[in-house]
């Protein structure tokens, strides 16, 4: 069986390269993947905003009759048009979509399925729902699968941190962090999420102990160093 990881193609703070790395590859696989690559190209687009251009991609994915047969590129499909509508207003229909996405039956679609409908529920059911998808994935022995704890670590500490439970929120950043440096990405952002709900704990020395070892560019770290800053004056 051919394998394929669109991560490896994606850099999504460039969706336009990773575009142009996608199309390349259309005509090279089976059509099983190839329906997959034409879903990431449809993202690319909804990353840009272009949500016209996204839905054209998707009409087309949709009527191909190749779909029905292939359950990891419906549940892509289905993903992406759901994304697409939560990005455009139409969280009901958004929902419907990643609610048919979860009973796919691949293990990663599924955990992105249920990211996204948690990130479409209020605080309280948010941490629910995310505190679900992260004991399904901490479980799953499918590596694609098993990738997604350091979102779902960082989303549950969100959700928590909404309803101040800053304690229990700084555990599940530092957890988030932990899987980001072990995969060696977004390593950053995690460390400034630690350094944030410290903040929030009165904790400005620890905090600023953190970001003072990160890029002195970044605006959000510049942000955070002078809040904290403030707050031991």
């Amino acid at each position: 069986m051919i394998s394929f990881d669109a991560r490896e193609y994606w850099d999504f703070e460039n969706p336009s390269a990773s575009r142009s790395r996608f199309e390349a590859l259309v005509g090279k696989y089976p059509t099983s993947i190839e329906l997959e690559i034409k879903a990431q190209i449809a993202r690319t687009y909804s990353l840009e905003r272009e949500f016209d251009t996204a839905n054209v991609v998707l009409d087309n994915l949709h009527h191909d009759p190749n779909l029905e047969n292939h359950p990891r590129a419906q549940g892509c499909y289905l993903l992406e048009r759901g994304r697409c509508l939560r990005d455009t207003g139409e969280r009901e229909n958004a929902l419907i979509h990643f609610q048919r996405a979860s009973t796919i039956g691949d293990s990663e679609i599924r955990i992105d399925a249920l990211h996204m409908i948690a990130l479409l529920q209020e605080p309280e059911r948010a941490v629910i729902m995310n505190q679900s998808a992260l004991d399904e994935c901490l479980d799953s022995n499918v590596p694609s699968a098993r990738r997604w704890a350091g979102s779902l670590y960082n989303n549950l500490g969100w959700g928590l941190f909404e309803l101040g439970r800053h304690q229990e929120a700084l555990q599940a950043f530092q957890s988030a962090l932990q899987e980001r440096i072990e995969s060696g990405s977004r390593i950053d952002n995690a460390k400034w999420c630690v350094a944030r709900c410290l903040r929030a704990m009165g904790e400005h020395n620890v905090a600023l102990e953190i970001l003072v070892l990160m890029d002195q560019s970044d605006p959000y770290v510049i942000e955070e160093i002078k809040l904290n800053h403030d707050q031991t004056n």
